[in-house]
């Protein structure tokens, strides 16, 4: 697999350690994560060798100028953003205490292990890629304060003027083009409960008294929505027409910026957990499915009956099963740590919805739910990753079978939209009653027994395809998914 914090440049990996033979073996492993090997033999050519940026370090705690501890710190402050993976030949609790204490990712002893190191640099980079990729976000939420506060120095925001009465008196360009974008009347008749919502006497009061604080308010749906951050202020000319003036800025940009960043680093939340936790877990379940496949070799050559041999069998065979599950789970949660590469192909999304809908139809009605879906004559042509749009697919269906509660009605329908195709999951349960963005959040779950993970993961691999994913309100009454797929050019 390859890592690629970076765009333009392969990410740079610095071995530190006196026995060049090796690092220099270290080194030539490391080139098939595509990446570039730097040496130095003594903490004195690390310091130098890290003054270009460096995604990871891989350092020996023994060096011949310092200990590797000592110049963990350097390392750190050097490329915040970066790595440290520490090696010893005499390690000990103090000095893996230490290591953790300074900010290594990990602390190693040797000999080490070759798989498990890779795995390790491997999971470093992939976690140097999350935090920058929060890093550049943050740059450009920041950037987009700054471009909102030129705005506001140049007049370029939404001034609308009240009188005593409440009435609208004066209403700028900016402002008039804008209500006109999400289908308001910008002629002077716009209400105020419009602009502000319906608390918007008291706001005005406040703002009278000179208490007004700002506040932010929604106009518009779907895709013509916009998020205004109004500022009212009282105007103090006695002779002006104008008693009460609101400048307001679109920050809905800005409002998804911030809702990226978050995701960002909700998802390398996600990769520090399953950084601890996907060796330790891997391993009890290899050595699980182990013994069950000796288990089953000797069933078959024991000296049982063939039916008793089938009825201790089942039980095998389940237990393998759930294993195969949890793997499956702890498969969920890299994905979700690490950016993973799409197979993509032309695939015809008519005929997808109708395997997964035969496939999901008996089970659906084994609870009381009745499947549907309505899918065009036409082809209908995605460039996918098949077997990942089949995975979103049968999430959405499995999660509104779960709303419904044994009863009701889920229907699929596939359909086009200027240059996109529309696959939709709606049903006749009781909708959703949190807010969208709360619902996609990692870990967040309405159910007993879920993880939370679910249509966070939808929404990842949906993204991976350049699409969008929204929730609303179905036809049938309840929840509606909307997955919205660019068609291939």
């Amino acid at each position: 697999m390859s890592v690629r914090p970076d765009r333009d440049a392969r990410p740079r990996v610095l071995v530190v350690d006196d026995n060049r033979p090796l690092a220099e073996n270290l080194v030539e492993l490391f080139e098939e994560l595509d990446v570039e090997g730097v040496i130095a033999t003594s903490a004195a050519e690390a310091r130098v060798a890290i003054e270009q940026r460096t995604a990871l370090a891989v350092v020996d705690v023994g060096l011949p100028d310092a200990s590797g501890l000592e110049l963990l710190g350097q390392l750190r402050a050097a490329n915040p953003n970066g790595e440290v993976i520490l090696m010893t030949g005499q390690g000990s609790l103090e000095s893996a205490i230490a290591a953790v204490r300074h900010g290594a990712y990990a602390y190693l002893l040797k000999p080490v292990d070759v798989e498990e190191l890779l795995t390790l640099v491997e999971r470093a980079l992939a976690q140097v890629h999350l935090r920058e990729e929060r890093t550049a976000l943050a740059r450009a939420l920041a950037a987009s304060e700054a471009l909102y506060r030129g705005v506001v120095d140049h007049v370029e925001a939404w001034i609308v003027g009240f009188d005593a009465d409440d009435q609208v008196a004066l209403i700028n360009r900016q402002a008039a083009e804008a209500l006109d974008a999400v289908g308001l009347r910008a002629d002077g008749t716009v209400p105020a409960s419009m602009l502000f919502g319906d608390d918007f006497a008291a706001s005005f009061d406040a703002a009278r008294a000179g208490e007004s604080a700002p506040f932010e308010h929604t106009l518009g749906e779907g895709t013509e929505r916009r998020v205004v951050r109004w500022q009212l202020t009282p105007v103090k000319e006695a002779r002006s027409a104008v008693d009460l003036l609101a400048l307001g800025l679109d920050v809905t940009e800005q409002r998804t910026l911030e809702r990226r960043s978050a995701r960002a680093e909700a998802m390398a939340a996600i990769g520090v957990l399953t950084t601890g936790l996907a060796h330790e877990i891997r391993n009890p379940l290899n050595a699980a499915g182990l013994q069950l496949q000796l288990l089953s070799r000797r069933l078959a050559k024991s000296e049982l009956a063939a039916e008793a041999r089938e009825r201790l069998g089942e039980p095998v065979a389940l237990v393998r099963r759930e294993l195969k599950r949890l793997s499956s789970l702890l498969d969920d949660f890299l994905g979700l740590a690490r950016p993973t590469a799409l197979q993509a192909e032309r695939v015809d999304l008519g005929e997808l919805v109708g395997h997964v809908v035969r496939l999901q139809a008996p089970l659906c009605a084994e609870r009381g739910v009745s499947l549907e879906s309505s899918v065009p004559s036409s082809d209908l042509v995605a460039r996918v990753e098949r077997g990942r749009i089949e995975q979103v697919l049968t999430n959405l269906v499995a999660n509104a079978c779960d709303a419904l509660d044994g009863e009701g009605t889920i229907r699929v329908t596939l359909g086009t939209e200027a240059d996109c195709v529309e696959l939709v999951v709606g049903d006749s349960g009781p909708g959703f009653e949190e807010a969208p963005e709360q619902l996609l959040q990692p870990f967040f779950t309405t159910k007993a027994a879920g993880t939370g993970l679910g249509l966070t993961i939808v929404r990842r691999i949906v993204e991976m395809h350049g699409g969008e994913l929204s929730l609303g309100k179905s036809s049938l009454g309840g929840a509606e998914v909307r997955v919205r797929l660019p068609r291939p050019g």
